[in-house]
């Protein structure tokens, strides 16, 4: 699984410095020990979460450029990195593959998500796959993408449903003050409005039926990586949310 994401965020992050994007620049696969890595260049600063939570006032600031940057991904030209591209780094596909490893999600609930998945459109847009502040850096007061491993090319919707589903889910964020807690949930709402002004579909931007496989392909995601019960319980009732809300206004 390791070796798998690491040629994925080799992949992208590459294409990625290559088109401009604000990414450090990754020079190298390597095989540490009996982990897959790769070698980037050296850039100084701290993640956004490190840059927002001994400073909550920065929160607002911070969102916005991560909204911004999502954007600006969704932006890049994808058209030769699709080519002879591996069917495993097309969203649909990582996403269905993703929620396969999860053993928490009732299969009810899971066959929602997977038919789900089966009437949403491929897209051929340039997908982060994971933005989220411990997964984004400031460096000179920029904000610059760090971690490529679940990018994908695919839809925008489905790119911002499941960053979203990680802002709403503060289970992993562990034992914040409410304060905290309430300014981040803030922070969602600042984030999608923030990338619908810089979206081309502005206003118009839709990922209701996005929320559900993506929150199940989180789920799937942590579980693979042995996150804790105190993290995947809140996480699959929130998937179980999400389908009962598409359910309830007919799909």
């Amino acid at each position: 699984m390791r070796a798998i994401l690491a040629a994925r965020e080799f992949a992208f992050a590459r294409h990625a410095y290559d088109l401009g994007i604000p990414s450090p620049k990754p020079i190298e696969r390597q095989q540490l020990d009996a982990t897959e890595a790769i070698l980037y260049e050296f850039r100084a600063g701290s993640n956004l979460d490190a840059h927002t939570f001994p400073r909550p006032w920065r929160c607002c600031k911070a969102t916005y450029q991560m909204a911004e940057l999502h954007a600006a991904i969704h932006a890049v030209e994808s058209e030769l990195f699709i080519r002879n591209l591996p069917e495993s780094y097309r969203q649909r596909t990582f996403f269905r593959i993703l929620i396969g490893y999860s053993e928490r999600l009732p299969e009810p609930l899971k066959q929602h998500c997977l038919a789900t998945l089966d009437e949403l459109d491929d897209g051929s847009s340039f997908c982060f796959g994971d933005m989220s502040p411990r997964n984004l850096m400031i460096h000179k007061g920029e904000c610059f993408a760090i971690d490529w491993s679940l990018a994908t090319i695919g839809e925008p919707a489905g790119d911002v449903a499941f960053t979203c589903v990680g802002i709403h889910d503060l289970s992993q964020l562990g034992d914040l003050s409410s304060v905290i807690k309430a300014i981040l949930r803030q922070g969602s709402r600042w984030y999608l409005k923030r990338y619908r002004d810089r979206s081309p579909e502005g206003a118009g931007f839709v990922l209701r039926r996005w929320l559900a496989p993506a929150a199940a392909a989180r789920l799937g995601a942590l579980e693979k990586v042995g996150e804790p019960d105190s993290i995947l319980e809140p996480l699959a009732s929130l998937v179980e949310v999400y389908c009962n809300q598409q359910s309830a206004l007919g799909g």
